[in-house]
């Protein structure tokens, strides 16, 4: 039991707790063998401590590219892909068996990154003065990992952000709110992605129940043309079906969001190796 998914990890005195007497006491048929038993007690451990560097439960999803359909309450996350639950965030709600809880299990590609943002390999950007529309989005720039701490302070407020994209990278964006126990004033944040054109391409909201709560994500987008991409937060309130966290029902308060990008890949090294032997061996017979 973790205090806290402590995103960014800022709190240097959180902690969590694994009962150790509930393994013998869950099924001792596994937990009878040594190697199971240390396994469980490394995997169990491991968890709750990628909690309090921010790691959430959705974060075990891969590999990378198949987490591109919401699973909006759905259980367990089955679009995820076959190496979720090998990895060290998979749990009870991502359908891990118990065969697999004892086996020897590994942070994953996209865990991997969230791990990078805790290490302080993230470019934090201040909020701007005013950002309400598209024409005065805040631009972020183009970098693999983006932040913006920020706030709505209106009823009915939204921030737009701009950030330059490349066709083929996969997009990842989530909202941080409920998640952020260092907010005071937590939101139900919202979000819509815009292409360059300004055409509204999704809204996502509350992504998946048994991770995110009610913080909104969107996992592995696909970018079909490059250009200046936009993603608008908003918070929900009395008009909405989900309500400000605090009680005020007026979407006013902190989140934090979080542009993840994946560039096109490079051409692998071997591949590029075979192509130039091949340009040698042309070149030398054209000089024979």
């Amino acid at each position: 039991m973790a205090d806290d998914i402590d995103w960014r990890d800022l709190n240097p005195t959180d902690g969590a707790v694994v009962y150790s007497s509930e393994f013998d006491a869950y099924n001792s048929t596994y937990f009878d063998d040594y190697d199971r038993l240390t396994y469980a007690v490394a995997n169990t451990t491991s968890h709750e401590m990628g909690h309090l560097l921010g790691l959430c439960h959705h974060h075990a999803f891969g590999p990378i590219g198949t987490a591109d359909v919401p699973g909006y309450g759905e259980y367990p996350f089955t679009e995820g892909g076959a190496e979720t639950n090998d990895h060290l965030m998979a749990t009870g709600c991502t359908g891990i068996s118990l065969e697999e809880r004892v086996a020897d299990r590994y942070f994953g590609e996209r865990e991997s990154r969230v791990l990078d943002v805790a290490s302080g390999m993230i470019s934090m950007h201040d909020e701007a003065d005013d950002h309400s529309t598209r024409e005065t989005a805040q631009a972020l720039g183009g970098g693999s990992d983006l932040g913006v701490t920020a706030s709505l302070d209106v009823v009915g407020e939204t921030d737009w952000y701009g950030f330059w994209l490349e066709e083929g990278d996969l997009l990842s964006i989530e909202v941080y709110s409920e998640r952020c126990s260092r907010f005071t004033d937590p939101i139900d944040p919202f979000f819509g992605l815009y292409d360059p054109y300004g055409t509204l391409l999704g809204s996502y909201d509350d992504y998946w129940s048994y991770s995110t709560g009610r913080d909104a994500a969107l996992l592995d987008y696909q970018i079909a043309e490059t250009g200046m991409w936009y993603v608008v937060v908003g918070g929900n309130y009395t008009d909405r079906t989900y309500r400000d966290i605090g009680g005020e029902e007026n979407g006013i308060g902190d989140y934090e969001v979080w542009v993840h990008r994946d560039p096109v890949p490079e051409p692998a090294t071997c591949a590029m190796l075979i192509v130039g032997l091949g340009g040698v061996l042309v070149w030398r017979r054209r000089s024979r």
